[in-house]
C-alpha cells in the first residue's frame, strides 16, 4: 500500500503552490507559487520519517526572490544543475547551483540559504504572464509559454531568444518538450500545436478534443511519455466528460481511449519516468509471457480541478489509484522522482501530497536493456540522441549560418537500400576497423563513386565516417517503423549532409532514384569529356520496379520541396538544380503529351491515387492506446 503525507512543512507562507519539480538527482524538490518565490527543499525529510524528525538534516535548501510577482510554473533541467521558473512579470528566472554556502536574497526575510542557488541568466522578451516552461534534453535549450500567444526557444545559458513560435490563436498555457528532440508541443485553451524543432514548422493542430473545453485555468501542465510515443494534454472535453487525450506520435490523432473519470477539468498530467508492465493479477504464472511486451508502458498522473488526483496505467481502461480529500482547492502540478517511487501533487489551496510507493506497486519495471533496445529500434543510434539540439543556433548573430550550422553538427542518419526502403542493420565495420557506408544504388556506382565516397582526409575522418553509416541506420529505421514524418526530415539532413561535403556523386544518384524513370533526355550539348555525368533518372530498363510513393509520399514533389530546396542553398549546385528542374520539366511534359485516352494517362492516376492509399495507410498503422481487452482491478482510492 502507498504511503501518503502531507509534509506541512512544504509550504509558501499561507500561499498558493503553484508548480513542483524533482530534480534528476532525487534529492532535492522546487516548488514556486503566489509568495512570489522559487523554494528548493530537500528530498531526505520526504522519504524519511528519521531525517523529517531529525533537526540536523535541512529541510529548505534555499529561498529564491528575485521575482516580484507569482511564480507560476518551475522546472529542473536535466542535468540537475540548473533550474527555470516562469512567472507573472512575463520573465523567465534561471538558477544555477554554484559551489559553496548559499546566501539570502537582500530584502527577502529570509534565512541564509544552505544551497548556493544563483541567478544565472533573465530571459526577457514575452509579453505577459509566464505558465510554463519545458527544458530540452541538452539542458540547455528553454521553451516558455506565456498567454502572449506565443512559445520562445531560448539558450538559458546566454539569454538569447533562439525562436519565437507564432501559431496560436489565444493564450499559450501549457508546453512540453520531446524527449528525443524532434518536437515541441504547446497547449492552449481550445488547442495543441506540435512544432518540428528543426525549422520551427508546425506539423500538427489537434483542435477536436478541446472544441467544448471550459476556460477555467491559468496554466496547463502537457507531458510526453518516456519513450516519446505518447502525448498526454490535460482540459480536454468529450460530451459532458472531462479527458486527458492521449496523442500518437506521428499521427497526431487522440486514441480512441482517452483518460476519463475526473469531476472537473483537468489541469496537469505528468508520466514517469519509468516503464512498467501492469501488476500481476490473482492467478497470473510467475513467468512472463508474449503479452509483456504489449503491455509495457508508463503511468501517467493526473490532477484535476475537482481537487483529486489519479494514476492510470497506458494500457488499463481504468485508474489504478485516486487520491481523493487531500485538498481543498485545484491541483496544479505533478512531479514524479527519477525511479517513479515518489509522486508529489501540488494544490491551489497552498499545500503538497507525497505518495511514496513499494516495489512494484506501479507495475514490474521493464529492465534497462530491454527500455535501450525499444529506444534504439525507435530513434536510431543512443550516442547521437543528444547532438539534435545543435539543430538551432545558440543567438540571433549566428542565425543566419543556422544551415550551415546544422549540417556540421546534424550527422545522424545516411541513405540506405534506396533511401532506406529495405532494412539496414546499422553501421558495419570495414576491415581496417572504420565504419563503412554503403553507397545507394544509382547511375554510377562502382569505382567512380567509391573513390567520390572516401572522405578527405582529416583528423576528423574516421569520426565523420562512422557518422556517416550512423545516419544511413537512422534513415532506414525511419522508413521500417512507417514514419513518413521522420524520414522527411531525416532525408533533409542527409541532403544537408551530401551538400556539405560537396558529394555530387551521392547527390546525383539520390536525385535519380526520386525522379525516377527518364523518358528521352531533354537535348543536352555533346561535350565529349571523359566523366561526363550521366543524365539524371533511373534507366528505362528500370521503370518496372520504380515506385513513385514512399511511405505515402509522392517522390517528385519530395524531390521538389525537400531534396532541391536544401541544395539549391549552395551556390555551387546552381547548375544542378538547372538540370533538375529541366528534368522535371521535361518528365512532367512527356506526361502532359501522353495523358489524352494513353496508358501513361492511366497510369498516372494510379500513382495520384496511390499517393493517397499510401497516405491512409501510413495513418492507420499505429494501434490505439489503451484497448481494454483484459478485466481490470478496481482502483485504489486514497483518502
Amino acid at each position: 500500500m502507498p504511503i501518503v503525507d502531507k509534509p506541512e512543512w512544504i509550504q509558501h507562507g499561507g500561499t498558493s503552490i503553484l508548480g513542483v519539480d524533482i530534480d534528476s538527482t532525487g534529492e532535492r524538490i522546487a516548488t514556486c507559487g503566489a509568495d512570489n518565490k522559487v523554494r528548493v527543499w530537500s528530498m531526505r525529510p520526504v522519504v524519511s520519517e528519521a531525517a523529517e524528525l531529525d533537526a540536523a538534516c535541512p529541510k529548505l535548501l534555499a529561498a529564491l526572490a528575485d521575482s516580484i510577482t507569482p511564480v507560476n510554473c518551475v522546472r529542473f533541467a536535466p542535468s540537475g544543475r540548473l533550474l527555470a521558473a516562469g512567472s507573472d512579470d512575463a520573465d523567465v528566472y534561471v538558477y544555477e547551483l554554484r559551489e559553496g554556502r548559499g546566501t539570502a536574497t537582500f530584502g527577502s526575510g529570509e534565512a541564509a540559504n544552505v544551497e548556493n542557488w544563483r541567478l544565472k541568466s533573465r530571459l526577457r522578451g514575452h509579453g505577459m504572464n509566464v505558465g510554463d516552461v519545458a527544458w530540452a534534453p541538452d539542458s540547455r535549450r528553454l521553451a516558455t509559454a506565456s498567454v502572449d500567444n506565443k512559445v520562445k526557444v531560448w539558450d538559458a545559458l546566454s539569454g538569447h531568444c533562439i525562436r519565437t513560435l507564432d501559431g496560436h490563436e489565444g493564450h499559450v498555457k501549457g508546453v512540453a518538450w520531446d524527449p528525443f528532440d524532434f518536437f515541441l508541443a504547446s497547449q492552449g485553451d481550445r488547442e495543441v500545436i506540435v512544432w518540428r524543432l528543426e525549422d520551427g514548422v508546425p506539423v500538427a493542430r489537434v483542435t477536436e478534443p478541446f472544441a467544448a473545453a471550459p476556460i477555467v485555468t491559468f496554466a496547463l501542465r502537457p507531458c510526453w511519455s518516456p519513450d516519446g510515443q505518447l502525448l498526454a494534454v490535460p482540459n480536454g472535453y468529450d460530451k459532458g466528460v472531462h479527458t486527458v487525450p492521449i496523442i500518437k506520435r506521428n499521427t497526431w490523432e487522440p486514441g480512441e481511449t482517452q483518460l476519463c473519470g475526473h469531476r472537473g477539468s483537468v489541469s496537469a498530467v505528468r508520466f514517469t519516468p519509468q516503464l512498467y508492465r501492469p501488476p500481476k493479477r490473482a492467478g497470473d504464472g510467475g513467468a512472463a509471457g508474449a503479452d509483456d511486451d504489449e503491455d509495457c508502458g508508463a503511468v501517467v498522473a493526473v490532477g484535476a480541478q475537482d481537487r483529486m488526483f489519479s494514476l492510470w496505467h497506458s494500457s488499463a481502461a481504468t485508474p489504478i489509484m485516486v487520491g481523493k480529500g487531500f485538498f481543498g482547492k485545484t491541483v496544479y502540478d505533478l512531479a514524479w522522482s527519477p525511479d517513479g517511487r515518489v509522486l508529489l501533487v501540488a494544490s491551489y489551496d497552498g499545500s503538497l501530497t507525497s505518495v511514496v510507493f513499494g516495489p512494484e506497486e506501479l507495475g514490474r519495471p521493464v529492465p534497462e536493456a530491454e527500455v535501450q533496445a525499444l529506444l534504439a529500434q525507435l530513434y536510431g543510434d543512443p550516442r547521437l540522441r543528444n547532438q539534435r539540439g545543435s539543430t538551432l543556433a545558440r543567438a540571433p548573430e549566428l542565425l543566419q549560418l543556422e544551415a550551415r550550422a546544422r549540417a556540421e553538427v546534424e550527422r545522424e542518419e545516411r541513405l540506405s537500400n534506396r533511401l532506406g526502403a529495405g532494412t539496414s542493420a546499422g553501421p558495419a565495420a570495414a576491415a581496417g576497423g572504420a565504419a563503412a557506408a554503403a553507397v545507394p544504388a544509382g547511375p554510377r556506382t562502382g569505382a567512380a563513386a567509391t573513390a567520390a565516397a572516401a572522405p578527405r582526409p582529416t583528423a576528423n575522418a574516421a569520426a565523420a565516417r562512422a557518422e556517416a553509416a550512423l545516419l544511413e541506420h537512422n534513415l532506414a529505421a525511419a522508413a521500417a517503423l512507417q514514419s513518413p514524418a521522420e524520414w522527411r526530415q531525416w532525408l533533409a539532413a542527409y541532403v544537408r549532409r551530401l551538400a556539405a561535403d560537396e558529394d555530387e556523386v551521392r547527390l546525383r544518384d539520390l536525385i535519380s532514384e526520386l525522379l525516377g524513370p527518364r523518358a528521352p533526355p531533354p537535348r543536352r550539348p555533346a561535350s565529349g569529356a571523359a566523366g561526363e555525368p550521366p543524365p539524371l533518372g533511373t534507366s528505362v530498363a528500370g521503370a518496372g520496379s520504380w515506385s513513385p510513393v514512399i511511405l505515402g509520399l509522392d517522390k517528385r514533389r519530395i524531390l521538389r520541396e525537400v531534396v532541391l530546396r536544401e541544395v539549391a542553398k549552395n551556390r555551387a549546385y546552381q547548375l544542378l538544380v538547372s538540370e533538375v528542374l529541366d528534368s522535371l520539366k521535361h518528365i512532367e511534359g512527356a506526361q502532359q503529351a501522353a495523358r489524352p485516352g494513353s496508358a501513361a494517362a492511366a497510369g498516372a492516376a494510379g500513382v495520384s491515387a496511390g499517393v493517397g492509399a499510401a497516405s491512409g495507410a501510413a495513418g492507420g498503422q499505429d494501434a490505439v492506446l489503451g484497448a481494454p481487452a483484459q478485466a481490470q482491478r478496481q482502483p485504489m482510492v486514497m483518502g
